[in-house]
């Protein structure tokens, strides 16, 4: 269970579709008939229908052959997975338990291959907000009796969900009865990453989402999608850093493999999104932004701050990479003189010696600003230029500067001693990093709501740009805080918390990983790269973009010193793929 060896695939996709999850049984009294001991395999084949297929292996686990008269279930639901098969010794048959629409249903069968519809449950019962899938059955002993029940277990997919046409839709977390704050809110979703490169898909299907459909003719982009369903538009004022983080995600999405189909459907949208900030938050016209600025603290930053202009700036590298592509000159052009401009006049109006502040001539004329304050997300955008590969927005020294301030200052130990009314994701003992703090004074009467609060998302995207910036150390060490407070016991492994369960926010952590392996992706150029920052002469780990994925290692021989390195592509093209790292580099194909 310590040391893994990877094997060539055991079941493959075929012309049923692709493969969703399942589970294996031994029968080892045969009665299906492929052999005494037989390993049988259940799998939901997925394409334009869902159906359930098996297949068994007669030399324990290693090769498996598909059932010949696969499908052995189908429904007219679309949604029609994930089977759970145990043997009943009650009935002396197998059970089968499958997830169906908003409901699990139970089969029964004398031989793995006839099943029997049996019961369903759960139309009008429990929670409907997301999608039921995963489902188990386990016969558990009652406490205190000697009685035994069974317990059925349906995992919900609480967050996200396609409608028909396959468009990605999602809440920004959940609770019991219903979901928490709807529409694909772009400036939370701002922060996650796993998404884009385990499922691309559908981080492109949000791209098309917010520019083709939720950006006006002005550039005015709804941060919520309300029109998808045919409702009006969200009628909000804009959200400064969800709207360029928008042109980021664009960005990383190209370079991750979408192709120019998205680049060039978007691009029209896409600037004018981005040709927006300097009309709607520049009120002075000198590359910063510095008028009414909503954001993800959901209320509105006054004057200039580096939250919003670093966003900024990181969307103007971006903006000028897509446009010079396009052959779009003009606007290539404006974005690069604009970032020269915006990142001058930003440094030297917010740089306070150990961070960037907010400038404001009265910190109390307005609620809700935090000043001085050292700012957890003060420089989010140098973040997201270095996941994007798009170099710094300020200067290094600065940016370095800035961000081990956010450490030092905003990283506890203890919560123990922390005052906090508003929510609590962290207390007593626990360790955490708060947004913001004033260590030179000046907090204001009413700082932003969220301000002594601690969020996991804001602190992955914190620790990975720590990493980034060679602070292993303590970027490991804010990961550690918060996989320590959500360890099994105190909070729940699987479910970090903000404003709801499964937050969307905290898919920031994948931003970690890509820290730590140094994983480089300009699929436009079919190139990607390796730098890893820890373990160094032994390293190994996953990556994945729209293309393909697979696992990089790299291993320094004892002998000669050589650092030797491999890519090894389990799924997707390798042909043509060039690989960057610090040494030579082999490519294997393994699918």
């Amino acid at each position: 269970l310590v040391t893994w060896e990877h094997q060539p695939a055991a079941i493959a996709p075929d012309a049923l579709g692709t493969i969703f999850s399942g589970s294996c049984v031994v029968d080892k009294d045969n009665t299906a008939g492929f052999g005494a001991g037989a390993i049988v395999a259940f799998y939901t084949s997925a394409s334009d229908r869902q159906v359930q297929s098996m297949a068994y292996s007669l030399d324990n686990g290693k090769t498996f052959k598909k059932y010949a008269r696969n499908p052995i279930l189908t429904s007219t639901q679309r949604d029609f997975r994930d089977p759970k098969v145990i043997w009943h010794d009650g009935t002396k048959k197998w059970i089968m338990i499958l997830a169906v629409g908003q409901e699990m249903q139970l089969y029964s069968s004398p031989n793995l291959k006839d099943w029997t519809y049996e019961s369903s449950f759960g139309e009008g019962q429990g929670a409907h907000a997301g999608v039921w899938e995963c489902p188990d059955l386990i016969e558990l002993p009652v406490k205190g009796t000697e009685l035994k029940k069974w317990v059925l277990i349906c995992n919900i997919n609480p967050s996200g969900f396609r409608i028909s046409d396959g468009t990605f839709l999602s809440w920004e977390g959940s609770f019991p009865q219903h979901g928490s704050c709807e529409g694909n809110c772009t400036h939370v979703w701002n922060y996650a990453q796993t998404a884009a490169f385990l499922f691309p898909e559908l981080e492109q299907s949000m791209r098309r989402t917010e520019f083709l459909l939720e950006t006006d003719d002005t550039g005015r982009m709804a941060f919520r999608t309300l029109q998808v369903f045919g409702d009006k538009k969200w009628e909000m004022i804009p959200a400064v850093d969800g709207q360029m983080g928008t042109i980021l995600r664009l960005y990383r999405d190209w370079k991750l493999g979408a192709g120019d189909a998205l680049l060039k459907e978007t691009w029209e949208k896409a600037a004018l999104a981005l040709d927006f900030a300097f009309t709607y938050w520049d009120s002075d016209k000198d590359c910063v932004l510095d008028d009414q600025q909503h954001n993800t603290y959901d209320i509105e930053f006054y004057g200039p701050n580096s939250l919003s202009n670093s966003l900024f700036l990181a969307a103007l590298k971006a903006g000028k990479e897509m446009a010079a592509y396009l052959g779009d000159t003009a606007h290539a052009e404006k974005y690069v003189e604009a970032f020269r401009k915006g990142s001058e006049k930003m440094d030297s109006l917010l740089w306070g010696g150990d961070y960037y502040i907010q400038v404001i001539d009265d910190i109390n004329a307005y609620k809700y600003q935090y000043g001085t304050g050292c700012l957890a997300d003060q420089v989010f955008g140098q973040m997201l230029a270095h996941l994007n590969h798009l170099g710094y927005v300020l200067p290094e020294e600065h940016i370095k500067k800035a961000i081990h301030s956010v450490f030092q200052y905003n990283f506890k130990e203890t919560m123990e001693d922390h005052v906090n009314v508003q929510r609590t994701y962290a207390l007593n003992q626990e360790k955490g990093l708060v947004l913001c703090s004033w260590p030179q004074g000046g907090r204001p009467k009413l700082p932003f709501v969220y301000s002594d609060e601690v969020w996991s998302g804001i602190e992955y995207q914190v620790a990975a740009h720590l990493i980034f910036e060679g602070f292993v150390e303590e970027g490991l060490a804010v990961v550690k805080a918060v996989r320590e407070r959500y360890n099994g016991y105190d909070w729940n492994p699987w479910n970090e918390v903000e404003c709801g369960n499964h937050y969307v926010r905290s898919m920031a952590s994948w931003s970690v990983l890509v820290a730590l392996s140094g994983y480089q992706f300009d699929l436009v150029n079919n190139i990607i790269g390796f730098a890893p920052v820890i373990h160094q002469d032994d390293f190994r780990c996953f990556f994945s973009n729209a293309k393909n994925w697979g696992v990089y290692s790299q291993k320094r021989d004892p002998k000669s010193g050589k650092l030797e390195t491999k890519v090894e592509i389990l799924y997707g093209e390798a042909d043509g793929l060039k690989v960057n790292t610090f040494s030579d580099v082999s490519v294997a194909k393994s699918m």
